[in-house]
C-alpha cells in the first residue's frame, strides 16, 4: 500500500541507463515478469499476460527492438510500452500507474521513487556517451572538447534532463 491507495502491481523493476551491463538485462527484467504469474498484469481479449514497461523516451528505438524480440520469443505475453520524459513516468508511478518495468536515464526521479517504496533498487542496463556534432563542412575545426572554444554555437540538453546534466558535469 502507498499513500493509502493499494498497488495493483507488484514495485516495477527499475533499470538505470548509467552504467553498461545490456541487452540481456532488459530481457531478464521481462523474463522474470512473464515467468512469474504475481508479475503478469492482466490477461488480455487474446489470452496473453500484459507487462507494462515505462521507458524514458530516449529509449524508444532500443526498446521496441526489444520488444518484438520478446513477444517473438514469449508469444503468450503481451508487451505494453509507454515511453515519456522520465519526470512524467515518476509523476504516473506516484499516481499509481501500474508498470512491470521502470527504465530512466534520470537517476533522481529514480532514487525519489525508490525512497517512496515505489520502485525496486535500480540495475544498470547501459551507458550514454557524450558526443560533438558539428555541420558536415565542420568550418570552426572542431575535432575534441578542447576546440570547443572556437565554435560559433554550442548546444546542449537542459539541466534537468540526463545529457544535459552530463554535459554540465564535464
Amino acid at each position: 500500500m502507498t499513500g493509502g491507495r493499494p498497488r495493483p502491481f507488484p514495485a516495477p523493476t527499475v533499470l538505470s541507463t548509467r552504467r553498461r551491463a545490456g541487452r540481456l538485462t532488459i530481457l531478464g527484467a521481462l523474463m522474470g515478469c512473464s515467468a512469474a504469474a504475481t508479475c503478469t498484469g492482466a490477461i488480455g481479449d487474446d489470452g496473453r499476460a500484459g507487462v507494462s514497461v515505462f521507458a524514458a523516451s530516449s529509449l524508444v528505438d532500443a526498446f521496441s527492438e526489444l520488444e518484438a524480440e520478446f513477444e517473438r520469443a514469449n508469444p503468450d505475453v503481451d508487451v505494453q510500452m509507454t515511453f515519456a520524459g522520465s519526470q512524467v513516468l515518476r509523476l504516473q508511478l506516484e499516481q499509481g500507474a501500474p508498470a512491470h518495468v521502470f527504465a530512466s536515464a534520470n537517476l533522481e526521479h529514480m532514487r525519489a521513487l525508490v525512497e517512496q517504496g515505489l520502485v525496486e533498487e535500480p540495475e544498470s542496463l547501459g551507458t550514454n556517451d557524450l558526443v560533438i556534432v558539428v555541420p558536415t563542412t565542420n568550418p570552426a575545426a572542431i575535432h575534441s572538447i578542447d576546440d570547443l572554444p572556437d565554435a560559433e554555437r554550442i548546444v546542449i540538453g537542459a539541466p534537468n534532463v540526463p545529457i544535459g546534466a552530463y554535459t554540465n558535469e564535464m
